[in-house]
């Protein structure tokens, strides 16, 4: 599964103690995309609490880290990777879109910390005398507002009120808002109070189960929170109380349920891909005379009702595309990865500079292309083994809450005598692998071939080109 790593803050040389952000957003989520706010959108309260965590400070707190977890070369090469590999395929898909050049540093919304290195030093110092826990537990009483946000605008209705609250930078700070969610998960059971731990993880799912309906960016950036979420909850299964599973579990079960987000992400994506061709349509028309540009001037060849033609054609070529996809979220989970063509490299080659377009047709290719990354098998995979580490989450809190009640584990699932949707796993067609031990136990998908088995805390094949997406 793609993890998204965008907040780069293992990208600079590293201190003793701290991963230090080498990079910081420098603009307003909140200013900029709600510059007449309503107060009636939870996006706003997101924006707000992204802002938040925008700041050098946040990052000395979050990222604190002790000898034996500071990460190695090798986990920030990887890191690295990930976050170019993000990259190309936002600027991939803006190409796709019809926008011609893309600055990575402006797509990614990243600009440099100008705050004073002496005053970064002071606090780094300052922490680096106090313990892990203690480091975490000053995070959280400094940004103790930011959960807050979230539990807020999850009370709200929630809609996208234009296509800029789609912003890519808004949407990589809600992994930092997953990040300061689980510190306080982790606070709080470190302290014995299970139920607050629990409630802010299950605010944060609310939160990324919603964002999903963005477009294919926002749903890989909450599909990133969910893992970190679920990395946390596979660190605290021992701590949780019978009532907790409870409310997991219900809430895993609803987030399932709810397909309605990821047909808003598809509708986001077919919207974008409709104001692309619309902007090439009157690129078209704009240049109809002019002998330099060899589609324009095929355009212009054209009678008004071939121009009308070549144009319903591509709109209903789009229209097709995104149609198929509706209805593959719609099927059975278990048929999602049949019928899918191989991935294509979605990474521009530096070498390899764009070809030029020079016929009507070879712009037409491009344009009927809309909505390739749902044809592949990594968006579906990703999706999947997603949705199967709720499964598995949900599976999770039966065993638990089976144990409060029985003083034991189970002997094997069927004995918990579960619904067949909870013991069935979409992904390995199989049932789900249970395997006891004593007083412990294992859970686990098998998985196929690409993922492997996946578990809670879902780690790639070494085989596969990517990293740990449940490592926060």
């Amino acid at each position: 599964m793609l993890f998204i790593e965008l907040v780069v803050w293992g990208m600079l040389a590293h201190s003793s103690n701290l991963r230090s952000p080498s990079f910081q957003s420098t603009t307003s989520s909140y200013e900029s995309l709600f510059p007449h706010p309503t107060g009636q959108n939870g996006l706003e309260e997101y924006a707000r609490a992204s802002d938040a965590l925008k700041g050098y400070e946040f990052g000395v707190y979050q990222s604190w880290l002790p000898p034996e977890k500071r990460p190695t070369p090798e986990q920030l090469r990887q890191e690295e990777a990930e976050d170019k590999k993000l990259l190309d395929e936002f600027i991939a898909s803006k190409k796709g879109a019809g926008v011609a050049n893309v600055d990575p540093q402006v797509a990614s919304g990243l600009g440099l910390d100008d705050r004073p290195d002496r005053v970064r030093a002071a606090l780094e110092a300052h922490a680096n005398q106090l313990s892990f826990l203690q480091v975490k537990q000053e995070e959280i009483t400094r940004f103790h507002d930011v959960l807050d946000l979230v539990a807020q605008g999850n009370l709200k209705p929630f809609y996208w009120p234009n296509d800029r609250a789609r912003d890519f930078v808004f949407a990589v700070n809600l992994k930092t808002i997953a990040k300061l969610s689980i510190d306080a998960a982790f606070v709080e059971f470190a302290s014995g109070h299970s139920r607050r731990a629990v409630d802010i993880l299950c605010e944060t799912l609310k939160m990324s189960h919603r964002y999903d309906s963005g477009n294919l960016i926002c749903e890989l950036v909450a599909t990133a929170v969910r893992a970190i979420v679920c990395s946390s909850l596979n660190e605290h299964l021992d701590a949780l109380s019978y009532s907790d599973t409870s409310e997991i579990a219900n809430l895993a079960g609803a987030l399932l349920d709810d397909k309605s987000v990821l047909l808003g992400m598809v509708d986001g994506e077919h919207q974008q891909a409709t104001i692309g061709m619309s902007e090439i349509m009157r690129d078209l028309s704009a240049h109809a005379n002019d002998a330099s540009d060899p589609l324009g001037s095929a355009f212009a060849k054209l009678s008004s009702a071939d121009q009308a033609i070549w144009e319903n054609r591509i709109v209903k070529s789009i229209e097709q595309s995104f149609e198929e996809v509706r209805i593959k979220i719609a099927a059975d989970e278990a048929t999602w990865l049949d019928n899918l063509v191989p991935d294509m490299d979605p990474s521009p080659k530096d070498d390899e500079p764009d070809k030029p377009l020079r016929t009507l047709e070879d712009l037409a290719k491009v344009l009927d292309s809309a909505g390739t990354s749902f044809k592949g098998q990594s968006f579906w995979q990703s999706l999947l083994i997603n949705r199967t580490q709720l499964r598995l989450l949900r599976l999770h809190m039966r065993i638990i809450r089976f144990r409060w009640e029985n003083d034991r584990l189970p002997t094997t699932i069927d004995e918990m005598k579960l619904p067949h949707e909870e013991t069935e796993d979409p992904l390995s067609h199989k049932p789900f692998k249970y395997v006891v031990s004593k007083d412990k136990y294992t859970l686990s998908s098998l998985g196929n071939a690409r993922t492997g088995e996946v578990l809670l805390k879902y780690r790639h094949p070494k085989t596969l080109d990517s990293t740990d997406s449940g490592n926060p």
